[in-house]
């Protein structure tokens, strides 16, 4: 019998579907597509393999709450030995979690009989049969397919093969975003800081088709550690508000001082702002941000938005 695909309008307003639901509040949908990008170094497979082990263990995931389900983690950029040790400093300790080891790689698209491929495609989708994996995250984009990025009809062929291939998960895939060479008389870092917000490598179709998409924004200079989670796109609820988050070791992933109005307020009355020991505003962000052990360049930001919000408050008064 043929799956009806046909509802009248009359059916529609009279019949309500249960909301899609979350496995990571506001950033992992229960099904569909989730695109992960950043530039090279901003920490992207640390982050996803956090986020894998919180849906995993049930345990909040960077201040968001979780739901608990089996976890899968396809390693295709990186060869075992190399990863490995990086993996149990994370400590992803859990039966909920599986890795599998794929470098240099497979084709989900259309795997050929006798290959390598298909034969890791089907072992892949054995495995997500006996398990019903909730989340399956794919490291990296690129080493999960042989088609041209560039190509705007490639990632809803990509994408369809991954929902054939794990029925019922939701699809977390790591992406990198393009490399930009700077121009002469320029440093790698200005640079980076001033083409941060680039997109990714390849069709703007990856994201266009993507449920969910997430942008990994890396600090530069000695602010490298710090980075920053921005929800660019949902189709299944309200975008959340940036996260700013420290890296540690070079894995070890936790949420920053969220910096609120109250926290703010007492921050400054502690760093002696209203007594005037703090003369000029470069000095009050150096302050702040000792008080809160985040970089520089954050407490300004959020010191000048507090200030705005101030002035809006006494303005309606």
């Amino acid at each position: 019998m043929a799956t009806n695909i046909f509802y009248t309008g009359k059916e529609v307003v009279a019949h309500s579907l249960p909301e899609i639901g979350f496995l990571v509040e506001g950033i992992v949908p229960k099904h569909g597509i989730v695109l992960m990008h950043g530039k090279y170094g901003s920490y992207k497979t640390p982050i996803a393999i956090s986020i894998g082990h919180a849906v995993a263990t049930g345990q909040d995931c960077l201040g968001l709450g979780v739901e608990q389900s089996p976890v899968l983690f396809i390693e295709g950029d990186t060869p075992m030995p190399g990863i490995w040790p990086r993996l149990q400093r994370m400590n992803p300790d859990s039966d909920n979690i599986d890795f599998a080891f794929v470098y240099p790689g497979f084709n989900v698209v259309q795997p050929k009989v006798g290959e390598h491929n298909k034969m890791v495609c089907e072992a892949l989708a054995e495995r997500h049969m006996a398990k019903q994996y909730g989340l399956v995250v794919v490291d990296s984009l690129r080493t999960s397919h042989n088609l041209p990025d560039k190509d705007s009809e490639v990632p809803s062929i990509v994408y369809g093969s991954f929902a054939r291939l794990f029925p019922g998960a939701t699809i977390m895939i790591i992406h990198h975003d393009r490399k930009t060479k700077p121009p002469d008389g320029k440093s790698r870092v200005q640079f980076n800081a001033e083409v941060d917000n680039e997109s990714f490598s390849g069709s703007q179709a990856w994201i266009d088709r993507a449920t969910t998409s997430i942008k990994i924004k890396k600090g530069y200079g000695t602010e490298k550690e710090w980075i920053t989670l921005s929800q660019t796109k949902s189709q299944v609820g309200k975008e959340i508000e940036p996260l700013q988050l420290h890296v540690t070791d070079g894995c070890i992933i936790s949420l920053a001082s969220a910096m609120t109005n109250d926290q703010i307020e007492e921050a400054l009355e502690q760093v002696g702002y209203n007594k005037g020991s703090v003369k000029n505003r470069a000095a009050l962000d150096h302050a702040l941000a000792g008080w809160f052990q985040v970089p520089e360049r954050w407490a300004r930001t959020r010191r000048a938005h507090y200030e705005s919000e101030v002035k809006r408050l006494f303005e309606k008064e």
